[in-house]
């Protein structure tokens, strides 16, 4: 009897495959590539359909990033924390274009996609949820009203333009940080080490920056030519509330984070957002890059 995978029962390509280092590797069409512990495999089947759907969603998104993503069962409630939630119907329907856009070889040509792998990319509810979203396009005339062929109309390229023209194209990263000497280690080996392993973005902070202007303008400067905004609650600096908040009005996507000594002090007006907890450096840097991936990468970025 063929393996199936853990996470989304999916038929998996071979054989499941041990490391050296204790974990099983998994090869899947749906999820991509990834590593388990034994620990963890032990507790999916305590989660939720909604959490399993959550790593599939992780899984796959660290795939596409040459990533691909370790399960272990320390940290799988951070990682499920962190990981996408399904996407809205017309969410949905906006990745499903940037998709096919990528997929297409010309503007006219026939686009492959199969629901039962690629639903992931779009954060869908497996293939059914991937269906309706695809019904929808075809509705709005984004598709050709023919499921046996898929193509783009001329107002679905005209949409995937408006989409690609949102995307932030700056790679640069600002993080807001408290500077203390007792974070250096976790900016070198934390917030740069997981903002870079995507090989997007670089990772800036205003003190490394060689300026002659006043620092506050530096930082608004900095700021407005960045793609995302890592903001980093620990030490409960007031500057980085004002840097996070900047940021949000401008567009600019956040990601909150703060070391798991101080999270009691978070403000109650951001504590309501996904903060990435973290313990050490390297906890940092792991998770970083999982939310990034996830999250603030272009969609059709490819490595």
């Amino acid at each position: 009897m063929p393996d199936r995978c853990r996470l989304c029962n999916a038929t998996i390509t071979g054989a499941v495959e041990p490391t050296e280092t204790g974990l099983l590797f998994y090869n899947c069409p749906t999820c991509g590539r990834y590593f388990m512990s034994g620990t963890a495999e032990a507790l999916l089947g305590n989660l939720s359909d909604d959490d399993r759907l959550r790593l599939t969603f992780a899984a796959r998104q660290a795939f596409e990033s040459r990533a691909p993503l370790k399960i272990l069962g320390d940290d799988i409630t951070a990682l499920i924390a962190g990981a996408p939630r399904p996407a809205s119907l017309m969410e949905g329907v906006d990745r499903l274009l940037l998709l096919l856009g990528k997929r297409a070889t010309s503007f006219l040509a026939k686009i492959a996609i199969n629901k039962d792998q690629d639903y992931p990319l779009l954060f869908a509810r497996g293939a059914k949820g991937m269906n309706e979203m695809q019904v929808v396009a075809m509705q709005l005339e984004y598709m050709e009203n023919n499921p046996a062929e898929i193509r783009l109309t001329v107002n679905g390229w005209r949409r995937i333009e408006e989409l690609r023209a949102s995307q932030p194209d700056s790679r640069q990263a600002f993080v807001a940080m408290w500077f203390d000497h007792t974070l250096d280690d976790a900016w070198l080996h934390g917030f740069k080490k997981g903002v870079e392993r995507s090989n997007y973005f670089k990772a800036v902070r205003v003190d490394s920056i060689q300026h002659n202007e006043k620092i506050d303008d530096r930082i608004v400067a900095e700021i407005r030519r960045s793609g995302v905004l890592v903001a980093d609650f620990t030490g409960d600096r007031g500057g980085v509330y004002f840097e996070a908040g900047l940021a949000a009005g401008l567009g600019i996507p956040v990601i909150w984070t703060c070391q798991d000594d101080w999270k009691k002090k978070l403000h109650f007006d951001t504590r309501q957002y996904n903060h990435i907890i973290w313990t050490t450096p390297a906890d940092l840097a792991d998770q970083l890059h999982e939310r990034i991936s996830a999250t603030v990468l272009p969609r059709d970025w490819n490595r």
